[in-house]
């Protein structure tokens, strides 16, 4: 019965969530109606230009198979760090709990092609689970 309940919270559509973007919270079922109705979501456009050269923490929500992602996009240019981390957010209509995530960049230096699992874990969903660190040596 211990396990059912484990399960049943972490997969749980009711279970309470905030918002990326703004004060929001509610629960993890009405997010995603949330953001496509009060936020810009992230782009699929595969010919995005980013200038990296100063300080920042962006955050969009992707929707992608029914659920909510937050893409957490960090620059940190003095430790020559670049992040892409996306936290999942189960809803409650759970089809799988594992997806992949590839991402491609190019400067005119070199260029990036990465890939990594995303699995939901509620015990450690904001360290570097579901991230990719790129550093410029």
């Amino acid at each position: 019965l211990t396990m059912d309940l484990e399960y049943h919270e972490k997969w749980c559509g009711y279970r309470p969530t905030n918002c990326e973007r703004c004060a929001w919270s509610g629960p993890a079922k009405t997010l995603k109606a949330h953001v496509t109705s009060n936020h810009k979501l992230g782009s699929n456009d595969t010919n995005k230009t980013c200038h990296i050269i100063s300080n920042f923490r962006k955050s969009y929500a992707r929707l992608q198979h029914g659920q909510v992602f937050w893409e957490i996009t960090r620059n940190n240019p003095k430790e020559k760090l670049f992040s892409i981390q996306l936290l999942w957010v189960p809803n409650g209509d759970i089809v799988e709990d594992v997806f992949q995530m590839k991402v491609e960049f190019a400067t005119k230096e070199t260029s990036y092609v990465a890939n990594t699992r995303i699995k939901f874990d509620p015990e450690n969903s904001l360290g570097t689970e579901n991230c990719l660190i790129f550093t410029k040596i």
